[in-house]
């Protein structure tokens, strides 16, 4: 790790549904806690960080994901995603994780559909806090 490390871990959900905050709706996420490494996630954003898998970092489980951002520009986007949900029309889904940061510090939360790989269109797009203490977050989106 740097010296000038400014750190996310996250836990159980990035950008992604959990199962049980609301309806008991089924995780769509692959591997939502990291038991697998890294498999089902994808690494998005410019160079300048390193994203590997700690133990016992003080979250909602055995396994959190580090986003370590050693050299990348204050306005690179940077991050984890999955692809492949299904989402239907009037459904409310929550996007939950719990996270924390070296130094507190916003965090964009986003949600974009794929159109034919052709456009990106924006769903959600939240700025959370993030504090050096755990939290959890939970954001509703009704598709």
């Amino acid at each position: 790790m740097s010296n000038k490390l400014i750190c996310i871990v996250a836990m159980a959900f990035v950008l992604g549904w959990s199962g049980g905050l609301i309806r008991a709706q089924e995780n769509q996420i692959v591997n939502s806690e990291f038991d697998d490494g890294l498999t089902g996630w994808g690494r998005y954003g410019a160079t300048g960080f390193d994203v590997v898998v700690v133990q016992n970092a003080g979250l909602s489980g055995a396994n959190a994901v580090l986003l370590d951002i050693t050299a990348a520009a204050a306005t690179a986007s940077i991050g984890i995603a999955q692809s492949g949900l299904l989402l239907e029309p009037g459904v409310t889904y929550p996007i939950g994780f719990t996270a924390r940061a070296q130094q507190s510090r916003e965090m964009v939360v986003l949600l974009q559909t794929n159109l034919n790989n052709v456009s990106w269109p924006t769903q959600v797009e939240r700025k959370v806090n993030l504090t050096t203490s755990a939290q959890t977050y939970v954001i509703e989106y009704t598709h």
